[in-house]
């Protein structure tokens, strides 16, 4: 799940926004999430293939803390409205584009997970597939 995509970033920016980010995000509590309905962007013919992660507003709020902490590390600010999600695939032909999503489809019921900590990646685009790679992890520490 993204929470904030940063782009291309020279190594002696991290640091910088890893302090930032521990920071913004210092008084988020760990909370327990779930997956929900699946879904893909855009609605009509998707391109790529989602689950939602339920519950948004926890989720919402650390992608907030975040985007505030990358705008004060220098990174221009994100207009998009953020919308928590796990990307499970991308339709790359457009036979394969159809209407088939429905909002009932999904483990409406699955198996609520925590989230303790989130982390900075560094990803590479390759012939066989992105490749990521985890640069440092920040822990939720404000208590319950």
């Amino acid at each position: 799940m993204t929470l904030r995509f940063l782009g291309q970033t020279p190594r002696d920016r991290i640091a910088p926004l890893v302090a930032a980010a521990r920071e913004a995000t210092r008084a988020i509590a760990p909370f327990t999430a779930r997956l929900g309905a699946l879904g893909g962007f855009p609605e009509r013919r998707p391109r790529v293939v989602t689950l939602d992660v339920l519950p948004a507003a926890p989720l919402a709020a650390l992608a907030q803390a975040l985007e505030a902490a990358a705008v004060d590390a220098g990174f221009e600010p994100v207009t998009s409205a953020y919308h928590p999600h796990v990307t499970l695939g991308r339709v790359k032909h457009r036979a394969g584009r159809a209407p088939i999503l429905h909002a009932e489809d999904g483990p409406a019921d699955s198996t609520p997970f925590d989230v303790a900590s989130y982390a900075l990646f560094q990803s590479v685009l390759a012939p066989g597939g992105s490749q990521y790679t985890p640069l440092e992890r920040i822990p939720l520490v404000a208590a319950f």
